[in-house]
Parts: structure tokens; C-alpha cells; sequence
């Protein structure tokens, strides 16, 4: 079943555990994604992201983010679509 069948449509901001995982949703949740990562007592970080994520300019904001909050990047790799 699709995230869009659990979630009902909101706007604004919002965040709700969805399996076990804290979601946030709206203007400005990704760079509140260091704070967040920070709180949970790692001090590295592996992203792992696509090329149509990392266009639309996520990816930076979220490196961004994780930088700020003294996070270690571990290993920042490129994805390629499957062919």
C-alpha cells in the first residue's frame, strides 16, 4: 500500500511514525534533518539519494544540514538509474 493511502493529504507542516520511522512533512522539515540525525547519538551519516533528488536540490540541503549539526559524511557516492 502506497504512503498516500496512510497519510491523508495536510497542509502545512506536519510529522507522524510511520513503521517505526519519524516522518516530517512541509516547508522546512529537511533542514531540520541534522538536528534530528544529531539527537540520535550517531556522528556519522551515509546518504543515499538519486539523480532526480539530488537535481531538484535535496541533496544539498540536506548535506547542508547534516554539516551544520557536526555530522561526519561517510561516504557520499553517486547513484546511476539501472538501465
Amino acid at each position: 500500500m502506497s504512503l498516500s493511502h496512510n497519510i491523508p493529504s495536510l497542509p502545512g507542516r506536519w510529522a507522524t511514525e510511520l513503521g517505526g520511522a519519524e516522518v516530517r512533512f512541509g516547508e522546512g522539515a529537511l533542514e531540520e534533518l541534522g538536528e534530528l540525525a544529531a539527537g540520535l547519538g550517531g556522528r556519522r551519516v551515509l546518504v543515499v539519494t538519486d539523480p532526480g533528488i539530488e537535481r531538484a536540490g535535496h541533496v544539498a540541503r540536506a548535506l547542508e544540514s547534516l554539516e551544520d549539526a557536526g555530522l561526519e559524511l561517510v561516504c557520499e557516492l553517486p547513484v546511476e538509474a539501472p538501465a
